[in-house]
């Protein structure tokens, strides 16, 4: 069990860079066309499956029977990092929405 707790932190571990994309996203005054709001609602895809991915994780860990090392820690950290994700996806989702509504403003005007 300990090795597949350490298995799932690495791979958490290797998901959280891509968490930050969101946050240094550019603003919806710099949105050429559709493809950067495609390319926004892409990555919150992205970002919600991980966050299901995490919630999964989290659950496996709550089950009888697993090991109680690191076990509490660990669902805390999943539950946490499927939160940010969620935070992430809603962001990407509005500025998508924000490139959607510029590229048609502008098209129309």
């Amino acid at each position: 069990m300990t090795t597949k707790i350490s298995t799932m932190i690495l791979a958490g571990a290797l998901l959280l860079p891509g968490a930050t994309f969101a946050g240094t996203a550019q603003s919806a005054t710099d949105c050429d066309d559709a493809a950067i709001s495609s390319e926004y609602a892409r990555q919150a895809d992205e970002y919600e499956a991980a966050a299901q991915r995490y919630r999964n994780w989290a659950h496996a860990e709550a089950e009888p029977g697993s090991s109680v090392f690191g076990k509490r820690y660990a669902i805390r950290y999943f539950e946490e990092q499927a939160r940010q994700l969620e935070v992430d996806a809603e962001q990407s989702r509005a500025l998508a929405g924000s490139c959607t509504a510029a590229g048609t403003a502008r098209d129309s005007g």
